[in-house]
């Protein structure tokens, strides 16, 4: 049994957590930022991603392929976004949400904004 919060207002967001967390255990804060951004704004190129959340192209790369279907280990995984190739660039990806990914947005705004 839980304790009484003292602050019920942050429990949707400890939720929300639970629910991101779900899909892929031990993941990090800049990884769920990753995700929102792209839930947020996508499709988006990945440079306006490293852009805005102020990180390099590695790091964007490694953030991005641990929501893909595989990260960048080969290992399987949570297949939340989709990397392809710009057709205005090929050397640059767009990045935007699968199903399973649109799915987790809207548990989120369910979660957030009981819609």
């Amino acid at each position: 049994m839980r304790k009484q919060p003292a602050d019920e207002e942050l429990l949707p967001l400890l939720e929300v957590l639970e629910e991101f967390n779900s899909h892929r255990s031990g993941l990090r804060v800049q990884v769920l930022a990753t995700y929102l951004y792209i839930a947020a704004n996508g499709p988006v190129p990945m440079p306006d991603l490293q852009r805005d959340l102020k990180m390099s192209s590695a790091s964007a790369s490694r953030n991005t392929d641990l929501l893909a279907d595989w990260d960048w280990r080969g290992n399987p995984g949570p297949n939340l976004i989709k990397k392809e190739p710009d057709p205005l660039m090929a050397t640059r990806a767009i990045l935007s949400l699968t199903a399973r990914g649109e799915r987790l947005a809207l548990s989120i705004k369910r979660i957030l904004y009981g819609t």
